[in-house]
């Protein structure tokens, strides 16, 4: 569907991308941080997600935009509950990678973990560690590819 306006995520639907989808599968063999810039309108998230959904890397993907649309701004809850959707997501679709990860997200502060559903405390006092989340995942991530699995 061509002139929908809402960002594609596969190929079929994607219009003259197929070298910046080459290019980006050659950046990210290199383990290199990539940035795909252009301006607004331009098929940056199409071209991301499509690329995601077509490659074999282990992914979570946040549409920070969704979070401001749906609370007015960017707030820690909304944050956190997009992120735990996500990771829930990751989970069920890389199975071993996620289930490492969810077992090095235990006894992380404010995380908790019934089958594989990931949920974060966004209060005040008990809210979990953002960076540390994100670091247990990313070990998880890289010791799969150690092990050949991601």
């Amino acid at each position: 569907m061509y002139f929908d306006l809402a960002p594609k995520a596969r190929r079929e639907d994607l219009f003259d991308f197929d070298e910046e989808l080459r290019k980006l599968e050659l950046m990210t063999e290199h383990g290199r941080l990539v940035l795909i810039l252009a301006p607004r309108r331009y098929g940056k998230s199409s071209l991301l997600k499509v690329f995601l959904n077509e490659g074999h890397h282990p992914f979570v993907f946040l549409d920070l935009r969704r979070v401001v649309l749906d609370y007015g701004r960017l707030s820690f809850r909304g944050l956190y509950e997009a992120l735990s959707a996500e990771l829930t997501k990751f989970i069920v679709r890389h199975r071993d990678l996620g289930e490492r990860s969810v077992e090095l997200m235990r006894g992380v502060r404010g995380v908790s973990i019934l089958g594989s559903t990931v949920k974060f405390s966004w209060s005040r006092r008990g809210r979990a560690s953002l960076s540390t989340v994100l670091g247990r995942i990313n070990d998880s991530i890289w010791e799969g590819y150690r092990r050949g699995e991601a």
